[in-house]
């Protein structure tokens, strides 16, 4: 927790300063725009409507994802967009744990273009995560699921070219 604290602290913060000449605004009018714009960003991140679980504001988020990269090495965070009453946004954040992040039981994945789940392109690029429905080593499954399946999520949306999931790495030597 020690490293945690001293990584995040109190989270990233928002702190808007845009081109106001650039884009032909004035002083006041650039303020005014700030001053909104990071009241929005408060609206959605201090509220556990940011998280898809519900459980975390995104400041306690960001702990809870760099104690897990910590733990496991790397995590996954997928970026959903979920409609929810009451909330102005449906951007959220999904914490996935790494070991569900895995290649598919197919011998078909074993390729040598999925690697640790993560399907990557012609110049190692990440194309789709492969994402299994339960951890590897999950003891208890719904007795009327016991099967384990795997979602391709893209690692880009075809429509817009957002990022469908981020990808945090921790290399602690």
């Amino acid at each position: 927790k020690t490293i945690r604290t001293s990584v995040v602290g109190s989270g990233l913060m928002m702190s808007s300063h845009i081109d106001a000449e650039f884009l032909g605004l004035s002083k006041e009018q650039a303020a005014a725009w700030q001053q909104k714009t990071e009241r929005e960003w408060l609206l959605w991140a201090e509220d556990v409507n940011c998280d898809a679980a519900k459980t975390c504001n995104f400041y306690e988020f960001q702990s809870l994802a760099l104690l897990s990269a910590l733990m496991s090495g790397d995590c996954f965070i997928a970026l959903p967009y979920i409609k929810c009453p009451h909330c102005p946004y449906d951007l959220k954040l999904n914490l996935i744990e790494a070991d569900r992040v895995c290649n598919p039981n197919d011998p078909a994945s074993l390729d040598n273009t999925i690697l640790e789940g993560v399907e990557v392109g012609k110049y190692g690029e990440p194309v789709a995560y492969w994402v299994a429905k339960y951890h590897p080593y999950a003891v208890h499954r719904p007795l009327n699921d016991p099967t384990q399946t795997w979602k391709r999520v893209y690692a880009f949306s075809s429509r817009s070219g957002k990022r469908n999931m981020l990808h945090l790495m921790c290399d602690v030597e």
